[in-house]
């Protein structure tokens, strides 16, 4: 996959008109790589993961 059709692939899901095998079929590339870029997507969405530790290790 490639960066265009990384951009479409996303334009696509964010429609919520198309499913992951749609998207798939009109980009030809497979579903899996699209599972994996919307995973991706959600991912950067939720930002880093931070734990708070609060007390002394004393």
């Amino acid at each position: 996959m490639n960066l265009l059709q990384g951009a479409c692939a996303l334009v696509l899901w964010e429609s919520g008109r198309f499913d992951t095998l749609d998207i798939a079929k009109a980009l030809n590339v497979s579903e899996a790589d699209v599972c994996r870029l919307l995973d991706a997507a959600k991912e950067r969405k939720r930002g880093p993961k931070f734990m708070v530790i609060e007390g002394s290790l004393a």
